[in-house]
């Protein structure tokens, strides 16, 4: 069994409030889940949280039963910047709520596995926890497992993918399906709607993959002379991902034909980078997904024509503090998904 100790902490939502200098209501919208809240004044009053050492007094019952609330998070630790983002937010949460006995526990697996993802959820199950923050390699093969945690009495929240036919209590993260839209206009205008594409797509069998193509796809045909000409899986489950890139990068480009290449995750810094070392920068107009260190460079010397990103390192906050509100104040969110919206970004925005 997990096991730990306990310490104590005070101010009030009112203090919060003030600090920030937002409403009363606002700061309960925020700390509950149960409204929208902009982003600004999300990070006012989570500034404001931090400052004054707050933790919401509806969990002060955790406080008084000494009781420890265990949450289990699974996720696929393989673009690791990407994954780090998300895990500042785990940390911070663990942090905000840890006087009230929130421990977290997550596991970093190696590759897209359902059976390794499975394993890991069953073994934190037997070890205690009572809640389970998961980012789905599978858009339906965990469905099964996760309505048998429901039973069990022990809510999962997905995050950053989504599996959306299961019984899990919400989703966080990106409307991937607009983010896709937006990619599509994004390569159009660079194009000025004329020419052939390039997909470089990573794992085939995450939601969120699926739906930045579904919707990459549904705004691309708007535009009647531009064609997506090849598609590559750039991880299909075997192998390294930079392996498997440079190998089609090897031998299929370079490419008079294509003009415009989308890469549907992070890996776009390592799609343009090996391009770029093949004396290929500047030949096609790339568009990805989320801003590494790499990516900033790459788009700085305009390798890279733009990306798309959102709060990453709130996704992993929200995760946990959803899965927290509802085992300690049975708080369902009312929102089954929790968008966090996107922003593009290119170099005179960096």
């Amino acid at each position: 069994m997990i096991t730990d100790s306990v310490v104590m902490k005070s101010p009030t939502m009112r203090d919060v409030a003030k600090f920030a200098g937002v409403a009363l209501g606002t700061v309960d919208r925020y700390i509950n889940g149960t409204g929208r809240v902009s982003d600004e004044k999300s990070k006012r009053i989570q500034n404001a949280i931090d400052a004054l050492n707050y933790i919401p007094n509806k969990a002060a019952s955790a406080l008084s039963t000494k009781r420890i609330v265990n949450i289990g998070v699974v996720f696929p630790y393989v673009e690791i910047s990407f994954w780090q983002q998300i895990e500042k937010g785990i940390s911070r949460a663990e942090k905000e709520y840890e006087a009230y006995g929130l421990r977290v526990h997550p596991v970093r697996l190696k590759n897209y596995s359902v059976e390794q993802q499975s394993r890991a959820i069953n073994e934190l199950v037997s070890a205690g926890v009572q809640g389970i923050a998961i980012a789905p390699v599978h858009d339906n093969n965990l469905n099964e497992l996760i309505g048998k945690l429901a039973d069990d009495g022990i809510p999962v929240v997905t995050f950053d993918s989504d599996a959306p036919l299961s019984r899990r209590i919400c989703f966080v993260g990106v409307d991937d399906h607009k983010s896709g839209e937006a990619a599509a206009h994004i390569l159009a205008m660079l194009l000025h709607e004329k020419g052939r594409i390039a997909v470089f797509r990573a794992q085939r069998d995450l939601y969120a993959v699926q739906q930045r193509i579904i919707g990459f796809g549904k705004k691309i045909s708007q535009y009647p002379n531009i064609s997506v000409a090849h598609e590559y899986d750039i991880y299909n489950g075997s192998g390294d991902f930079t392996e498997n890139i440079e190998k089609i990068i090897r031998s299929h480009f370079p490419d008079e034909s294509i003009k415009g290449i989308l890469v549907t995750n992070g890996t776009v810094g390592t799609v343009a980078s090996i391009l770029k070392r093949k004396g290929l920068a500047g030949r096609y107009k790339i568009v990805g997904f989320d801003l590494a260190e790499e990516t900033k460079e790459l788009i700085e010397d305009e390798t890279i024509s733009a990306t798309i990103c959102s709060d990453i390192e709130y996704q992993g906050y929200l995760a946990i503090r959803c899965l927290y509100e509802k085992i300690v104040n049975g708080v369902t969110p009312e929102q089954v998904y929790h968008h966090t919206g996107f922003q593009v970004i290119i170099k005179e925005t960096l």
